[in-house]
């Protein structure tokens, strides 16, 4: 390809006949190197840009792999995510079930448990229920022993009395002996009165825990104890 330096150095052969202007030539060639000039660097223009779109075209390129590679990572990155998740979901529901279940066999042996013990005061319960009305059936029994062996030792008394005096005198005994005996029925009438104490009502419960109230063997055995000597002081005085 010719360069302007080519074409403006370009010479001529000279001739005498039939040639061409000289200066129309010059002008032409002028004309010629002025748009090859143009030509030239619109060329130049014209590379540069092409060079520009290629790399503009290799970086797009580029980026649309990279794109590419970007979406079939978080496709990917989605995918393990969601994998895990529910991986994680299951971890949990199964721990959630195992501790519920854990949790369920507690409640139940701890019913279970519960139900043993409360049995167990239930049985013992009865078994101090029936004692105690055991020691006041006999209680009650030696109250009764001991105020009819008073009695029959005053009557006793009071025969031996009588054989000793006269018949004015043993009138006057008799009546004070049946005085004296109508005076003791009413501690005749207490003791049976306190005899239902063998059937003393006691309140069920359903729950162990909430018994609040219990017999004491002990202050019962004590009370009857006192009750039985006081009678026992009561005769004693009166035959005195």
């Amino acid at each position: 390809m010719l360069s302007t330096t080519d074409i403006q150095n370009k010479e001529f052969k000279k001739v005498t006949i039939g040639g061409y202007n000289k200066q129309e030539v010059n002008s032409f060639i002028e004309d010629i190197l002025e748009s090859y000039e143009v030509l030239k660097q619109e060329q130049v223009e014209l590379k540069d840009k092409v060079t520009s779109l290629t790399e503009n075209l290799a970086y797009y390129r580029g980026m649309e792999s990279t794109i590419q590679n970007a979406l079939i990572l978080a496709e990917k990155t989605a995918q393990d995510t969601k994998t895990l998740a529910y991986e994680k979901a299951e971890q949990i529901k199964q721990v959630a079930e195992t501790r519920a279940e854990n949790m369920i066999d507690d409640a139940k042996q701890e019913v279970y448990h519960m139900v043993l013990k409360m049995d167990e005061l239930k049985q013992c319960y009865s078994n101090s229920k029936a004692q105690i009305k055991q020691v006041l059936h006999s209680q009650l029994e030696m109250i009764d022993k001991q105020v009819i062996t008073e009695l029959d030792r005053d009557a006793a008394t009071q025969n031996k009395i009588a054989e000793e005096h006269t018949p004015t005198e043993n009138i006057e005994m008799e009546e004070v002996a049946a005085n004296e005996i109508i005076e003791k029925e009413p501690i005749i009438e207490e003791v049976a009165i306190e005899e239902p104490i063998e059937e003393i009502e006691v309140y069920e419960i359903d729950e162990p825990e909430k018994v609040e109230d219990e017999v004491d063997l002990d202050d019962i055995i004590k009370n009857n104890s006192n009750h039985a000597n006081f009678s026992v002081t009561i005769e004693e005085e009166k035959a005195v």
